[in-house]
């Protein structure tokens, strides 16, 4: 019943109001191959509506919104190495059984929901949104209230519920301000951020409360983080962020200061007129141990170790196709993960992408096959409408 009133609501706000409607169908293919040779196979079909104000409006500073549903149905296995959003679903019953059946049934998520509004030279966001904090093209460690899967090359960040506010200083530098309000007590987050223009660099400062932590251990901790960031051109292109989080854990250890420190530093150059892309990067996790024995696996896509780096070559022999190679390695007990990949643009608004994870490390290291599989192809097939 949910689905067709949605397509209503969607359809009618075209019609009524003039603004834009699109989206986009994509439907991947999913094999595992395990350390015993065995294969599985899966679907996941993704349909995505997207309602926008028209992209043509005279004046750039009129109001706009964005609004982002997908429906998914999800059939067999399903990669463990990408991102869904059911897993930030707290509404989703318990039992294994009760999860299979919400997922073959399918279920709905509102990946944005948000209006942008001009308050004189200031632009005002609020509602479901992404926030781009962080300069790095894997590891970004500033990105703790949208995080990246690394592994998931295509994925997109999740949203979250908020109110984002940028104010220009001047043509080169900005503020930045986030608050994310949550409906349990002490839970609530809030940042901002300093950006300047220097040269050729971008910098920027940060600051953010995190209210209390659900990531870790130290479930009633209250971080709160230093972060800064940069990009620039030195010849090659260089970038890197890192944050500093200290908070007071309590009521066991009320008095005790806990510090983390996270950083990454990566670098890329361009050959064959722009067309081959090599770039490495490497990731300090100062949460991460690195003895492969006490790693402790509180959450999905959580670095365990405590160093990383990620090395990719792309080629693009022409606009239509791009093919590269990419390495992900736990340095800290030398698992990786190499992905292959193709993306092609078939005709038109119609893309094809494969990705073919393959799983590296013995028994009880981060990237395990046997507890990931040995081989994750994906085959996606997509068609913007």
């Amino acid at each position: 019943m949910i689905l067709p009133l949605i397509l209503t609501l969607y359809l009618f706000s075209y019609a009524a109001l003039g603004i834009d409607i699109g989206g986009e169908e994509s439907l991947d293919n999913i094999l595992r191959l395990d350390t015993e040779k065995h294969v599985t196979w899966g679907l996941k079909n993704r349909l995505r509506l997207e309602v926008q104000s028209p992209q043509n409006l005279p004046d750039e500073r009129d109001v706009r919104f964005y609004s982002s549903l997908d429906f998914y149905i999800l059939n067999g296995i399903q990669n463990p190495l990408e991102t869904l959003p059911y897993y930030q679903d707290f509404s989703i019953p318990d039992s294994l059984q009760s999860l299979k059946d919400f997922l073959d049934n399918g279920f709905l998520d509102i990946s944005r929901l948000y209006i942008q509004i001009p308050v004189y030279k200031a632009e005002i966001v609020f509602g479901r949104q992404r926030v781009p904090w962080g300069q790095g093209i894997y590891f970004r460690p500033l990105d703790f209230f949208n995080k990246v899967n690394p592994i998931d090359l295509k994925a997109e960040k999740l949203g979250l519920d908020g109110l984002y506010a940028t104010i220009p200083i001047s043509l080169m530098s900005s503020l930045e301000f986030l608050i994310v309000p949550n409906k349990w007590p002490g839970h609530s987050q809030a940042g901002t951020r300093a950006h300047i223009h220097v040269h050729t660099f971008d910098i920027g400062a940060s600051y953010a409360y995190r209210g209390k932590d659900l990531e870790g251990s130290e479930l009633n901790s209250k971080p709160q983080v230093m972060g800064f960031d940069f990009k620039g051109d030195m010849g090659i292109g260089i970038h890197g962020e890192g944050l500093y989080r200290f908070y007071k854990t309590y009521p066991m250890d009320r008095n005790e200061t806990k510090n983390r420190f996270k950083a990454s530093i990566g670098a890329d150059y361009s050959f064959l007129d722009g067309r081959l892309l090599p770039m490495i990067e490497y990731f300090y996790n100062g949460d991460g141990s690195t003895d492969y024995k006490n790693y402790k696996r509180s959450g999905q896509f959580e670095y365990l170790g405590r160093d990383y780096a990620v090395a990719q070559i792309l080629y693009n022999p022409n606009i239509l196709i791009s093919w590269g190679l990419n390495t992900l390695m736990n340095l800290s007990d030398k698992s990786l993960v190499v992905t292959p990949l193709l993306d092609w643009s078939i005709y038109k608004r119609t893309t094809l992408d494969i990705a073919i994870p393959v799983v590296i490390g013995e028994d009880g290291r981060e990237y395990d096959p046997k507890v990931l599989g040995r081989i994750l192809g994906r085959l996606r097939l997509g068609l913007r409408f």
